[in-house]
């Protein structure tokens, strides 16, 4: 990818001609993104440099089978619809999700929760799915991630809009990450230490992030954390078990919660103790305070996955928006299945003591202590592993923004230095500041994350519903819209209640978060 002359950027892949009808037209054409005729239905191909800030256009695409025959040729992808099902699963859940599940559930309640799982699980899949079909309509090329999707219909202002939105996103879960680090780091030093700097977490997570991820964080080949990357998921689901576990035992032994509680059962570092409730304590079915919002921060912050579609997307054996809806639908269920049992189970278990990270809970000493303790240890490997390929996706949209076609490699490896530097330094700084995980998935998840799952599919979809025919709808920001289906009114529906929730979780966030 490089960058054009009018700031925008291109690719130069070999890319087939896509039919283009003009806002003029009715009926759509077999000419190119340049006006050139092509030989036949999605026959003629084109070596070309496509830029991403085109003027908008009208699109319209062939059958399922059409795209896929051409695009097989063209971009030959390695996965199977079964193995890209569990590689989005892994890039939902991580890094660590389910730990911050049990305080959504306290918030909603027991009831609550899950219905809300359900209905972002199916609006997620939704908002994945007009993804999948915007990529088909605009070929690979011209939307190799939301940045370049959107900038086909809004211009340069569309790119940053979606990079900037990719840019918080992931940032915010690279800061995330680093206070579990810290977190699953200073219990298991309190085994062994009280010493007051010793069981600072700011230490562990300056010395972290100097001796191990900063040199993980300049790896160029992300293939190379592939097997870690399926380890990690692994290790989660080995978290979700010791919730369910440990929820069932508390549950039938009521009593244990104010075993636990005694100092005997935790670390050096951990002064007072693990927090539980006094045995006895109750549940509640549904939301008591304005804090359901922030529930929705939590889950938004967990189920952001948009911009995976694209590299997913790309992947696949056979191409085509049927086949990216299945791998959408699969990994919702089993995202959704993962964080439902998480939240409801690590709530059951910890009642109102639940903490933003429910691996705090848990007890440093004694038997189920000492294999939690095993789980944390390799909790932190696993977040080590996942950070870079965080950063990875932060950083290259930076890369982009300030790309030169005249740098030299030397100069592009010390820029992705530079940037990767300045990444690892804010987010370790934010971590020690921020301490608590609440603040974080509280923030972005009520900015960032609703406006790369909700706002920006749902907008793109309806750009590019806008052909001049007899019966339209003017709306803002959009212009002239031709309502199709109901996925035209389904996309303006999410769109409009997410601009209603936004505001709601970022006060609830400042309220009774900060």
């Amino acid at each position: 990818m490089s960058k054009t002359g009018d700031g925008g950027y291109a690719s130069s892949l070999k890319v087939p001609l896509i039919e283009i009808s003009h806002a003029e037209d009715d009926e759509p054409t077999d000419n190119g993104p340049d006006g050139v005729e092509a030989e036949g239905p999605w026959e003629g191909y084109d070596d070309l440099a496509v830029p991403s800030y085109g003027r908008p256009r009208s699109l319209s695409v062939r059958s399922d089978a059409s795209v896929v025959s051409v695009l097989t040729q063209v971009f030959p992808g390695m996965s199977t619809v079964t193995a890209s099902s569990f590689t989005f699963t892994n890039f939902i859940i991580q890094p660590a999700n389910p730990a911050n599940l049990p305080q959504a559930c306290q918030q909603a309640g027991l009831a609550v929760f899950p219905v809300l799982v359900f209905v972002f699980g199916v609006i997620n899949c939704f908002t994945c799915d007009l993804l999948a079909e915007a990529i088909a309509v605009v070929g690979p090329a011209r939307a190799v991630g939301l940045a370049e999707l959107l900038s086909n219909h809004f211009g340069r202002s569309g790119w940053h809009a979606g990079a900037w939105s990719v840019i918080l996103a992931n940032f915010g879960a690279l800061v995330f990450t680093v206070i579990l680090i810290g977190d699953m780091i200073t219990p298991l030093v309190g085994l062994g230490t009280g010493d007051d700097v010793l069981c600072s977490d700011w230490l562990w997570i300056v010395l972290v992030s100097g001796a191990i991820l900063s040199p993980m964080a300049l790896i160029k080949n992300m293939s190379q954390l592939d097997e870690a990357s399926q380890v990690a998921v692994s290790i989660l689901i080995t978290l979700v078990l010791s919730l369910i576990g440990y929820a069932i035992y508390l549950a039938s032994e009521p009593s244990e919660r104010s075993r636990f509680g005694d100092p005997s059962f935790t670390d050096a570092c951990t002064v007072k103790g693990v927090e539980f409730p006094a045995a006895g304590g109750t549940y509640h079915a549904g939301p008591t305070s304005l804090t359901f919002f922030s529930a929705f921060s939590n889950l938004a912050f967990s189920f952001n996955a948009q911009a995976n579609v694209f590299p997913l997307y790309a992947e696949l054996k056979e191409r085509s928006p049927s086949n990216m809806k299945i791998v959408n639908k699969r990994a919702m269920v089993m995202s959704g299945v993962i964080f439902t049992l998480s939240g409801m189970f690590g709530y059951i278990a910890f009642l109102d003591a639940t903490k933003g990270n429910s691996v705090q809970n848990f007890p440093v000493k004694g038997d189920f202590g000492y294999f939690m303790d095993a789980v944390r240890l390799l909790l932190a490997i696993s977040l080590v592993t996942s950070y870079p390929l965080t950063l990875w996706e932060c950083r290259s949209h930076l890369e982009q923004m300030i790309a030169n076609e005249k740098d030299t490699d030397q100069t592009k490896d010390r820029k992705r230095f530079a940037m990767s530097m300045v990444l690892i330094v804010l987010s370790a700084v934010i971590a020690i500041v921020a301490k608590d995980v609440s603040v974080i998935f509280g923030f972005f998840g009520a900015t960032a994350c609703p406006i790369l799952m909700f706002v920006l599919p749902t907008l793109n979809h309806l750009k590019m519903h806008r052909p001049a025919v007899k019966q339209q709808v003017n709306l803002p920001l959009l212009g002239a819209v031709n309502w199709t289906g109901w996925q035209d009114y389904c996309a303006l529906a999410v769109f409009l209640i997410s601009m209603l929730i936004i505001p709601l979780a970022l006060y609830a966030w400042a309220v009774f978060t900060l």
